[in-house]
């Protein structure tokens, strides 16, 4: 098992924890935003247009409910996803059906929210595709907190099981193409989000 410290700096944090004997690969992204405001990022992760907008790495399809998937601010909100993301040569891309949650969360300076993610399997819904591999959100959490005075901290740590057989010697590789995704992602997030117009 190796955990490898990546970024630490006063803003942005990020960690993961991998092993050759496993597809399993966990990551941590801290991140502090005092000039973003908490329901502008909230909008952003759990809207679907907003997401296609931005998440450039990945496609992306909301398969129900239409009602929580529109109103992602409702306590206990729920959506099912679709999630087609690529991967570095010689992996085949992967495909992710996840159950998303939006709680509400009581924190030390005001109200913030938590995106809850876990992989589901309904045949009848998304069968698996021959062109991707299945692979699986065995946990992931995303806690957004406001800061004092105004803005947001983003949390997200995320496990997933990459599905199908990966070598030993292409994990090095995967590692960096995962730190490479996490900082790409977190940048195109907060870029979107102080957007004109993003608002308050």
């Amino acid at each position: 098992l190796s955990v490898t410290i990546v970024v630490d700096e006063p803003t942005v944090r990020f960690c993961c924890c991998n092993s050759v004997a496993s597809s399993d690969s966990i990551g941590v992204l801290w991140v502090r935003c005092p000039d973003i405001a908490l329901d502008v990022a909230l909008r952003a992760l759990c809207d679907l247009e907003e997401r296609r907008a931005w998440d450039e790495l990945s496609s992306f399809a909301v398969l129900g409910p239409a009602a929580a998937a529109a109103d992602a601010a409702a306590p206990t909100s729920w959506s099912t996803w679709h999630v087609c993301t690529r991967s570095p040569w010689p992996l085949m891309d992967r495909e992710f059906l996840f159950r998303q949650w939006v709680l509400p969360m009581q924190c030390a300076h005001g109200p913030g929210h938590a995106v809850v993610v876990r992989s589901v399997e309904d045949p009848a819904l998304l069968p698996e595709s021959g062109d991707r591999v299945r692979a699986s959100v065995q946990h992931q959490g995303c806690l957004l907190r406001p800061l004092p005075g105004g803005g947001l901290s983003l949390t997200c740590c995320t496990q997933l099981d990459m599905g199908g057989d990966i070598l030993g010697w292409v994990q090095p590789f995967l590692v960096q193409f995962g730190v490479q995704s996490a900082m790409g992602w977190s940048a195109n997030l907060q870029a979107w989000c102080r957007r004109p117009g993003a608002g308050p």
